[in-house]
This record gives structure tokens, C-alpha cells and sequence, in this order.
């Protein structure tokens, strides 16, 4: 069964990976691109922070915090009983805390790209998605469970 979850963890980071990648190879230096008008575009950003730009330039208390975090992950998810859900969900969490982490590694900061135009929310990438909602299906089990 941990083959699945090897499989799935992979194939995460890997959309994460080759969508950044495209980003990168199309739209850095250029304008984004409207995906669905005045709702949804792409815009090539170099965070060197967190969300919202918080911490800027803390590049390596965010590589300690990641590797801390990764491994906080795979005690949860190998040490402790987990059901089904729960263990996809930490695959989730897993996928989009390393594709963020192989940017800072190899980049020195994470490629951002998805911009929800009408809001003033943060641009974010596929990592920042898997990672939310793995917390957000882990925090609604634990909710449900009470």
C-alpha cells in the first residue's frame, strides 16, 4: 500500500515541479496571462518570503523549519496509526512542503504563479494548493472525529 502513496507523493511534486518549470521558461520577464478574464491569471513572482510576503529574505529558517516539518510528517505518517484519508492527507502536506522546499534549495526562492485577480490574495503555486488542502482535510477529520 505505501507504493500508492509513494506514487501519488511524486506525481504531486512532479506537477508542481513542471508547472513552475513552465512558468519560469514562459512568463518570467513578461506579463501574465489571463486564464479565465478578470478572474484567474498567471504571473510569474519570486517569493523569497512566506504568504503575503512575510519574512522576506529568511531563506535558511525556512530550509531548517521544512526540514523539520518534512520529518514531523513522516513520523505522523509511518509512526502513528493513521487511517486512509489521514495518511493521503500528510501525502498532501508531504508534496507541497518539498516542492516549496526544492525551490528554496536550488533557487533561493519559491516560483509563484497562480493570482486569483478580483482579491487581494497572495499569488500562490500547485505546492501551496497540495499543502492546504492536506491541512484542511486533516483539520476537518479532526473536527468531524470530536
Amino acid at each position: 500500500m505505501y507504493i500508492f502513496y509513494f506514487c501519488l507523493a511524486f506525481f504531486l511534486v512532479s506537477i508542481d515541479f513542471i508547472s513552475k518549470m513552465l512558468v519560469e521558461k514562459y512568463l518570467k520577464n513578461r506579463i501574465g496571462i489571463n486564464i479565465i478574464k478578470n478572474v484567474l491569471g498567471f504571473r510569474y513572482i519570486e517569493n523569497t518570503g512566506a504568504a503575503f510576503g512575510i519574512l522576506k529574505n529568511q531563506r535558511f529558517f525556512f530550509i531548517a523549519i521544512t526540514v523539520v516539518a518534512l520529518f514531523l510528517i513522516g513520523y505522523y505518517f509511518f509512526a502513528l496509526k493513521q487511517n486512509q484519508i489521514n495518511k493521503t492527507a500528510l501525502v498532501f502536506v508531504f508534496a507541497g512542503t518539498l516542492g516549496n522546499f526544492l525551490d528554496r534549495i536550488f533557487k533561493g526562492y519559491v516560483i509563484d504563479f497562480i493570482d486569483i485577480i478580483p482579491t487581494d490574495f497572495p499569488i500562490f503555486n500547485f505546492a501551496d494548493v497540495f499543502l492546504v488542502s492536506g491541512l484542511f482535510i486533516i483539520g476537518l477529520g479532526f473536527f468531524c472525529e470530536k
